[in-house]
């Protein structure tokens, strides 16, 4: 490994064990700052990052309650992130006592606060408690998981007819492609047909409103972040698709995606580094799309620590363990199957 990158992972990991004032949530909290630990410390070799991990899950599972009942529901923001978050570390820490406090939240709280919301997205929503779901399926006691899928696929047969999609945004964080992520995600493992439907109906809708001239997609330039960005544009649009085991309907849409991210990533101009809107977000894609490793040119963060997975300098660390050993792709989806 390049020695300042592995300089660059141990600074970001010294200095997110300091750090826990950006709340609970998996986004730029301390349940993604457990993940970023836990795993810098496994590739590592370090107890000491392993442990804080574990302090910081378990700090995050008890500031739940700061969060605001309408972010919830949330997958990057919410409860249900933080609950699986803390599921997954446990069964990798074989840490029963975590293990057993963090499925007994799950038990008591995931269909109250799934039922509840108003919002959709994967971020503060009903589809991000459905990608918790999904992560965690494998680890919930099958009584358990049956009965929550079954209120889950009767929940969406009655409430998405009756709603429709609020949202009129595409992308990853707040629109239609995390919304199709975790329908699929979801039903794929639950072999759910109509949750594939929906989710092959989203991401048709998607592709169409694709604009070949700009290579993305022009309702993603949000807040001034750039058309490519992970959050709403088509990094984000391309790791959801890719992580879930969607098709694009077209493939002159993954070609000139994949040609935009490649100038991107070796555009020296850029200067935001994080998932959320820059670089590391661009490279993430673009391996998806090329299927291949260390595409891009090594950019390491020169201003001050920021905390965050998905928002701070965490997640780049993150990033650069895949250096090292295989790293969950937990910034998006699970691997699922197209049906």
């Amino acid at each position: 490994m390049n020695k300042s990158i592995l300089n660059f992972i141990n600074k970001t990991a010294e200095q997110s064990i300091t750090r826990n004032d950006n709340g609970p949530d998996f986004y730029s909290g301390l349940a993604g700052q457990a993940w970023f630990l836990f795993h810098a410390g496994l590739c590592l070799n370090n107890k000491k990052w392993i442990k804080a991990a574990e302090l910081k899950i378990n700090k995050a599972l008890l500031e739940m309650e700061l969060i605001p009942s309408e972010k919830k529901a949330g997958f990057y923001e919410g409860s249900s992130g933080i609950i699986a978050t803390a599921i997954i570390l446990a069964d990798k820490m074989k840490s029963k006592k975590l293990l057993n406090r963090s499925l007994n939240l799950w038990d008591q709280e995931f269909i109250k606060i799934f039922t509840s919301t108003d919002s959709e997205d994967i971020f503060t929503g009903w589809a991000g408690s459905i990608l918790s779901f999904a992560m965690v399926w494998h680890l919930i006691p099958t009584k358990v998981r049956k009965s929550q899928a079954k209120i889950i696929k009767s929940w969406l047969d009655a409430e998405i007819p009756k709603r429709g999609f609020l949202t009129q945004e595409l992308g990853l964080a707040h629109g239609y492609a995390g919304i199709a992520m975790a329908l699929r995600c979801f039903s794929y493992l639950e072999q759910w047909k109509p949750g594939l439907r929906i989710a092959n109906f989203l991401e048709k809708y998607i592709d169409q409103n694709f604009n070949s001239n700009l290579r993305g997609w022009e309702s993603s330039q949000i807040n001034n972040h750039s058309i490519e960005s992970w959050c709403n544009g088509s990094a984000g649009i391309i790791i959801a698709r890719r992580s879930s085991g969607g098709k694009f309907n077209s493939s002159t849409i993954p070609e000139a995606i994949k040609h935009k991210l490649f100038e991107r990533v070796h555009d020296k101009k850029i200067d935001e580094i994080p998932f959320c809107h820059g670089h590391t977000g661009f490279l993430v894609a673009l391996e998806l799309l090329s299927k291949k490793k260390n595409i891009g040119p090594e950019i390491i963060p020169v201003k001050s620590y920021r905390q965050g997975l998905i928002n701070g300098h965490d997640g780049v660390a993150y990033y650069y363990l895949n250096t090292i050993m295989q790293m969950p792709l937990v910034l998006a989806g699970i691997k699922g199957k197209e049906s």
